[in-house]
């Protein structure tokens, strides 16, 4: 009796994904999904950072646009699944339509660089260090985390877990396709 429903569990956990704080240890399915929607329909609070090359990446400077927050850090492994797709989505949609930052969390730069080198990641990510104050102000308990924000600045989406790519394709265009309506 307790394998029939430990399956169904395991299952759910393999779907969401998994995930892990910034020291590295799993959450689990539960915690991360209890964190689906509690934002979903406010606007974004104000977010800005320093990339590892100094510069200044603030969620501002995209006003007007769909962008997809992707907080992440290198010892995550469904962070760095993540990565092929989410560099797609930045050559797919247009740069006047989309952004994609990321928030990372790894205790120090030389691995930031290290990772978005060898990946060649082609967006910037925010070098927010282990519980950060960009991953604390969007209370974020688990890696990958995703926030997708609409033109306006609302959260019109926030998953914990590696999404399915499919999702967020559909996701994404659609917020591009309400910026599209408006200015016809």
């Amino acid at each position: 009796m307790t394998f029939t429903k430990t399956i169904p569990v395991g299952l759910l956990i393999l779907a969401a994904g998994c995930t892990f704080d910034a020291e590295n240890k799993r959450r689990s399915w539960h915690a991360a999904t209890m964190s689906r929607s509690r934002d979903e329909g406010r606007l974004a609070p104000p977010t800005q950072g320093v990339d590892v090359n100094g510069r200044l990446v603030n969620l501002a400077d995209h006003a007007g646009k769909v962008v997809l927050l992707s907080f992440w850090h290198s010892q995550c492994p469904p962070c760095r699944a993540l990565f092929a797709h989410e560099k797609q989505l930045v050559v797919k949609h247009s740069s006047s339509l989309f952004s994609l930052i990321g928030i990372n969390a790894d205790p120090d730069p030389t691995r930031l660089r290290a990772t978005i080198e060898k990946a060649q990641l082609n967006y910037p990510s925010i070098a927010d260090g282990p519980n950060g104050p960009v991953c604390a102000t969007w209370r974020v308990d688990g890696f990958p985390t995703l926030v997708l924000i609409d033109a306006a600045g609302k959260i019109r989406w926030r998953t914990v877990g590696a999404p399915d790519p499919s999702e967020l394709d559909n996701r994404i265009s659609q917020l591009i396709e309400e910026i599209q309506v408006v200015t016809r």
